[in-house]
């Protein structure tokens, strides 16, 4: 038997990610917000925000904001560079993505390109689309030098080859400017506060909102809107509510809910999609249960933050199932469908299920190829719902997969072997952590399915556990327990706001944004409302203000 504490590998390779970034400390601040003016309420003269560094697109936001500047919903780009600064690969990227995108000028909104670029020459034809499409794509009025610099640019080209040459020049040009690549934010001066802090102009903030909300540029409506001078106060606040309604809004949603539960893949697991399971254990386990899988999920976030109330607890509560005939087999639903190709909602057993972390994706997804997982499930839930800190494992921490079964000549369940594994006193401080949350999901084998006997061992199973490290701690006898804690837990409601406050500004919150984050985790922690919180957001000093004063952490 191998000694040492046990790190929870799974003898595959694994995905690498990067560590969520974080504000220390739970929040709780009662600050009230403001009518958008700068805000004072932590008792300061005005707004406190952290500089950031620079930001670009990401490869969503290209992809999504090239279909809708250009109003091609079919046009594919595969860009896929995540460096701040490009890379040379990203620069070839988005030189093909911009060809790609003047190729289909046919397929772009009419009038976007108001002349024939294939036409005889016009001499009018390159002001007009300096004018119609670059300050949408610059997401902002142009600047003269701008306009400048842009028909400089077609008249070269026009000198040396033709008219169609100069036209494609001149529209890739605008396709792969900075202005279109990168986040610019300058900002204006903030009375009384530091020649350092600077508040959005209203572009900037129409920009900022549209992407932490859509992953996408602002609309024809926000445009109009920061162009009128109307997103301060209410005006902003109508603005954050009108695109949450947003099918946009709801694909963010539904992505960040994706990434929360890492079924992207993690440091330590690959993504639901890339599982193997074993095929003695579990013959069922194919692409078209994995796909049912994720077609269930993201059906469940959908009836919960959208159909229904849109309160954050229902995420670990609500027993409501949208299955076919395999997923029905494994929730051992007794009324679901008689087919793959049927789909009906239906109540899971409310002593078995409840909510995200009972659902098949998120249990498979944190399972080995044959057994359950109670130290990866434990690890993500304090890390991610808790937004707790794990130290790395001892040097000589085991990797060799947990399997439980015949051990030595001896039967041991799966809790039973963790337990050995991990019962050195210099790995009891994190494991006495893990453990506990992870073993209250004992019941759900490698697949999700429920089970009162273990598979490989035949043991009974003990899925008693406790929660730690929350502000509800206490015993539980299983998962469903587990998660009515976390539902009521005012930690997890901040840790998951302070994961979107991350997406809003792009970077981890520092010291200084602290008071922002903590009248967001106020608000969000009394209401539960998901709605509501993306408001807040957006309403708070570190999303409306920047600080130039040097990079960010």
């Amino acid at each position: 038997m191998m000694t040492g504490c046990y790190t929870g590998a799974t003898g595959q390779a694994a995905h690498d990610d990067e560590a969520p970034g974080r504000v220390d400390g739970d929040g709780g601040g009662d600050g009230d917000g403001d009518d958008g003016g700068p805000n004072a309420a932590c008792g300061g003269d005005g707004p406190v925000v952290a500089s950031r560094p620079m930001r670009r697109l990401t490869p969503t936001q290209y992809q999504s904001t090239m279909r809708d500047l250009l109003g091609d919903a079919e046009l594919s780009t595969e860009f896929d560079d995540v460096e701040v600064v490009l890379t040379e690969r990203g620069v070839r990227q988005l030189r093909t993505g911009a060809e790609r995108a003047i190729e289909r000028i046919a397929n772009w909104e009419p009038g976007l390109v108001p002349c024939d670029i294939n036409g005889p020459e016009d001499a009018t034809c390159a002001n007009a689309v300096i004018e119609s499409l670059a300050p949408r794509a610059f997401r902002r009025p142009l600047s003269d030098e701008e306009r400048a610099w842009l028909q400089s640019v077609y008249e070269e080209t026009a000198e040396a080859q033709d008219f169609q040459s100069a036209m494609e020049a001149l529209l890739s040009t605008i396709l792969q400017a900075p202005a279109f690549v990168y986040h610019t934010e300058v900002g204006t001066a903030v009375e009384g506060a530091s020649d350092d802090i600077r508040a959005l102009d209203d572009y900037e903030l129409a920009s900022r909102l549209s992407y932490f909300l859509w992953d996408s540029m602002p609309d024809a409506e926000l445009f109009e809107a920061a162009g009128a001078g109307l997103l301060t106060g209410e005006g902003l606040t109508a603005q954050a509510e009108r695109m949450l309604v947003d099918p946009r809004a709801q694909a963010k949603m539904q992505a960040f809910i994706w990434s929360w539960l890492q079924l992207d893949g993690g440091r330590a697991h690959f993504a639901l999609g890339e599982q193997t399971k074993s095929g003695s254990h579990f013959p069922e386990y194919t692409p078209e249960l994995v796909d049912a899988m994720g077609v269930e999920l993201q059906a469940f976030v959908e009836h919960t933050l959208y159909d229904g109330d849109g309160n954050f607890s229902e995420l670990f509560t609500s027993t409501d199932a949208y299955v076919n005939a395999s997923l029905g087999d494994l929730y051992l639903a007794n009324d679901a469908p008689m087919t793959d190709e049927e789909w009906a909602w239906l109540e899971l057993d409310p002593t078995k299920r409840a909510g995200l972390l009972t659902r098949l994706a998120f249990l498979s997804t944190f399972a080995s190829p044959e057994v359950q997982s109670p130290i990866r499930r434990g690890v993500f839930v304090y890390e991610q719902m808790l937004c707790g800190h794990l130290g790395e494992p001892p040097p000589n921490a085991s990797d060799v997969p947990v399997g439980g079964g015949d051990v030595d000549g001896t039967v041991l369940s799966v809790r039973e072997e963790v337990e050995l594994r991990t019962s050195e006193a210099e790995c009891t401080g994190c494991h006495n952590i893990i453990n506990n949350i992870g073993f209250s999901f004992e019941h759900y084998d490698a697949v999700g399915r429920w089970r009162s006997v273990e598979l490989t061992s035949g043991r009974f199973i003990d899925a008693s556990g406790r929660l730690v490290g929350s502000d509800v701690d206490d015993d539980v006898t299983n998962a469903v327990e587990l998660s009515a804690l976390l539902a009521d837990s005012a930690k997890v409601k901040n840790c998951f706001a302070q994961r979107w406050v991350e997406q809003a500004i792009g970077s981890m919150p520092s010291v200084e944004d602290a008071c922002s984050v903590e009248q967001i985790q106020s608000r969000f922690s009394e209401t539960g409302d998901v709605a509501e919180l993306m408001v807040a957001i957006a309403m708070s000093d570190t999303f409306r203000y920047i600080n130039v004063g040097g990079e960010g952490e």
